[in-house]
């Protein structure tokens, strides 16, 4: 896809203003459907403890033209759920020509396409069936087209909705024993909502209890939502324009006029010109005027890197770093290797020119030939 998007600007709207905006509806919940209820549709879902799942498919519900003015019953009852407009996480049974989304039953082992392989929950089925109205609504609300509509449903499932889909199946985020326990996750943080075990608790503590998690997950839902279409959406001129222009160091660097979000576009359109994995360095310019020398991760790595600036630099700033490096102007190279600071871009520019040529002692043994 090329940079060729539409943003209609409207001045009375900042990008602060947007992303604080909520059009998350807050529903009341009963354990039984109301006598009155003044042309209301009424979602169904399970009493007792609840989850993230649940939580967000009622909230997303709330974001819909059909359902943005309902209420919320929990019970577990047949007979009651019967007559609910929508059921979510309850009722074993999966049909969305009646509004039917539930994922426990046997039967069902959906993903959101044939590209994916994790099983949805029902805040998944609620993205199925209702993400693209939902993100066609936001777009529309901060004066956007829908150019980037099925980019942006993709990118929303992949970094926030599958990752719900499997902590509520009992996925493991990895095979093997992980080296260290996340446990501020939007489903522990629900979890955390639901009344205490020494509390007593009743139907009437757990509904406002389950209202707070209806608010928190369809904040944070949103809150990615516009997040996109206010700042990643925009960065994908900038880093077009930067692979079209500014590529370096026979196109192992990047040179970007500020930063962005540049990483899943860069990923993006090196794989729309078949040159993926070639750029190591990004370069851009920080809040102080400074420059930024970045390596390049692997695609769908969170910390390996193609190629981290050398082990020598690593940890080391000001004038011991310019000493090893023997470039001057040198502020800092983090401990890892993932980033690196310099004082004007030329700077950058010779510290990536370095890195680019620097081979680790490993990766020099590697190319010794070996003795028989």
């Amino acid at each position: 896809m090329r940079s060729t998007f539409k943003i209609l600007t409207n001045p009375s709207l900042n990008f602060h203003t947007i992303r604080k905006m909520s059009s998350i509806k807050i529903f009341e919940v009963y354990p039984d459907i109301p006598q009155d209820l003044k042309g209301a549709k009424v979602i169904g879902t399970h009493n007792g403890l609840f989850h993230c799942d649940e939580s967000l498919a009622v909230a997303m519900l709330s974001l819909t033209n059909e359902f943005n003015n309902s209420v919320v019953v929990r019970t577990r009852d047949e007979k009651i759920l019967e007559k609910c407009d929508a059921v979510v996480d309850v009722g074993a049974v999966y049909d969305p020509s009646r509004h039917r989304y539930d994922h426990h039953q046997n039967s069902f082992q959906d993903a959101l396409d044939e590209t994916q392989k994790t099983r949805l929950s029902s805040s998944g089925l609620i993205y199925k069936h209702f993400g693209r109205q939902i993100i066609a609504k936001l777009l529309k609300e901060s004066n956007m087209d829908n150019l980037w509509l099925d980019k942006l449903y993709d990118r929303v499932y992949t970094n926030f909705m599958e990752h719900i889909d499997a902590i509520d199946n009992g996925i493991s985020v990895a095979d093997g024993e992980l080296k260290y326990k996340i446990t501020t996750t939007l489903s522990n943080r629900v979890g955390r909502l639901n009344p205490s075990w020494t509390v007593k608790s009743t139907k009437e503590l757990e509904n406002e209890s389950f209202k707070k998690a209806v608010k928190l997950t369809g904040e944070e839902f949103e809150d990615v939502i516009k997040g996109y279409i206010k700042e990643w959406v925009p960065a994908r001129a900038i880093v077009q324009e930067a692979y079209d222009s500014h590529r370096l160091l026979d196109g192992r660097a990047i040179q970007f006029s500020e930063f962005c979000p540049w990483k899943e576009h860069l990923f993006d359109i090196e794989e729309e010109n078949k040159n993926e994995g070639h750029i190591l360095y990004a370069l851009f310019p920080d809040n102080t005027g400074a420059c930024r020398v970045q390596a390049v991760p692997v695609k769908g790595g969170d910390f390996e890197n193609r190629k981290p600036l050398p082990k020598p630099w690593r940890g080391l700033r000001d004038q011991e770093l310019s000493e090893k490096t023997g470039i001057e102007g040198c502020v800092f190279v983090h401990a890892s290797g993932f980033i690196g600071g310099a004082r004007t871009l030329e700077v950058a520019l010779k510290m990536a020119k370095a890195a680019v040529a620097f081979e680790e002692e490993d990766e020099q043994e590697k190319k010794r030939p070996k003795l028989e």
